[in-house]
């Protein structure tokens, strides 16, 4: 691919996972045949003053860091860190103008569970983690549901290695995307009571502890190419179905897939 200005800035891989961390970028590119030079303008003609005053600002800076870093890559022979970066862009931001404060980001909580709009599906993914006898088990769960709030499919996993209750989180999500990817979703809804961790998938990702923030990148980049993808926050009493499936797929170590009929215990909750 030819590395024009707009693919080193914008459309690589590694420029996307760091847009993903500035609120309102990826909004901010309006067509893919929009040029470097008219999406720049448009940041003085669009109304986006509600993510803050500092918003050019931090399009600016982020501009700035993602060149440096390609310098260094070119010249020092440095492999391009999006964690770097975007620690980097942190820094800067604060020292950019007036001292900027976190965007708030506002973590929508359903007070009842609603299915999915038209056309699209939900994910409720769940985690559940203990320790037992040094031995750290953690069950995952996954349920999709279509736009009539209907199952659709189900999986549940086991695993030994996650290090945190957090990071059983993290991996849980991780692996909602990859099904996702799996089942060629377009239009999908991430839904889960984890507030940490759909904060950090929403841009804040500083949310998570340093551990598990590669994980929340890689999250990040699946979701910079899949535009219909969101991620909300869920109370646990309305996530309590993969709640239950998760507590299940950890004490019985239970790797399960089922299509179109739940397992016996889902009709319980």
């Amino acid at each position: 691919m030819t590395e024009t200005t707009k693919y080193l800035l914008w459309e690589c891989s590694f420029t996307r996972a760091v847009w993903m961390s500035v609120p309102g970028a990826r909004q901010s590119m309006t067509s893919t045949q929009t040029s470097i030079k008219d999406w720049i303008i448009s940041w003085f003609t669009m109304d986006m003053t509600i993510l803050g005053d500092d918003w050019i600002e931090r399009m600016t800076n982020t501009c700035w860091e993602i060149w440096k870093s390609r310098c260094e890559c070119v010249f020092d022979d440095l492999k391009p860190n999006p964690i770097k970066v975007i620690r980097s862009l942190q820094y800067l931001n604060s020292m950019t103008g007036k001292e900027m404060i976190r965007p708030h980001c506002p973590v929508i909580a359903n007070t009842n569970w609603m299915p999915p709009t038209l056309n699209s599906f939900s994910i409720c993914c769940d985690a559940s983690f203990k320790e037992i006898l040094t031995v750290k088990h953690t069950g995952i769960s996954l349920i999709l549901r279509n736009s009539a709030g209907n199952f659709v499919r189900g999986r549940s996993s086991y695993s030994d290695g996650n290090l945190t209750a957090e990071h059983a989180e993290v991996m849980g999500l991780l692996e909602a995307t990859q099904w996702a990817e799996e089942l060629g979703l377009q239009h999908v809804c991430f839904e889960l009571d984890a507030q940490r961790v759909v904060k950090a998938t929403n841009g804040d990702f500083q949310q998570v502890s340093w551990e598990n923030q590669a994980i929340i990148l890689d999250i990040i980049s699946l979701f910079s190419n899949h535009p219909l993808w969101s991620c909300k926050f869920l109370k646990r009493y309305f996530n309590k179905p993969a709640d239950e499936l998760a507590k299940h797929a950890r004490s019985c170590k239970a790797l399960k897939n089922w299509i179109d009929n739940p397992r016996s215990l889902l009709f319980q909750l």
